[in-house]
């Protein structure tokens, strides 16, 4: 769901109804115990209020519910970010969190630019590792996250310098 105004495609906070769903409740139980975890862990803070909600893209009104708000804590902040994905009305941001940092370890090699669809763009392949894992994740996944590890992707020049191109 998402706050009434200009906010509409705001990830976070994360908006839930209060009340379950007619369908679907048992995803939405999962959901809301995950988020209460995360809230017990200190990676988030809930907070249950009354607004004007709606969800999230669509064009009626917001109508005035009791939600369960959670935002990502001052200490948990880095870890939680915005997503862009494609969708069937378009690119539209989704909430994702990370498990660690990462830390860029090596540039492997690059693509020489080129033009492309009136673009200037380049392939980047680079190592990385996870830093600064979050608390509760197991030590057996942390010692795998502090690997190196191999990735490629595409970058195109803005007037700001190479950004990742959007997929």
């Amino acid at each position: 769901m998402t706050a009434d105004g200009p906010t509409d495609d705001a990830v976070f906070p994360l908006i839930v109804s209060a009340k379950p769903p007619m369908f679907g409740s048992a995803t939405y139980a999962s959901m809301v115990a995950m988020l209460d975890d995360a809230s017990r862990a200190g990676f988030m803070t809930k907070t249950a209020a009354e607004m004007p909600v709606k969800e999230r893209r669509a064009s009626g009104p917001a109508s005035r519910q009791t939600v369960l708000t959670y935002a990502p804590t001052e200490k948990a902040a880095p870890y939680f970010r915005s997503v862009d994905r494609k969708t069937g009305v378009g690119m539209l941001p989704f909430p994702a969190v990370c498990a660690a940092k990462g830390e860029l370890v090596d540039i492997v090699r690059w693509s020489e630019p080129a033009d492309l669809g009136g673009r200037r763009v380049s392939q980047v392949t680079y190592r990385f590792k996870g830093v600064e894992p979050l608390s509760i994740v197991p030590d057996k996944d942390k010692a795998r996250m502090a690997e190196p590890k191999e990735a490629t992707l595409p970058l195109v020049l803005e007037s700001d310098g190479w950004r990742v191109m959007p997929r």
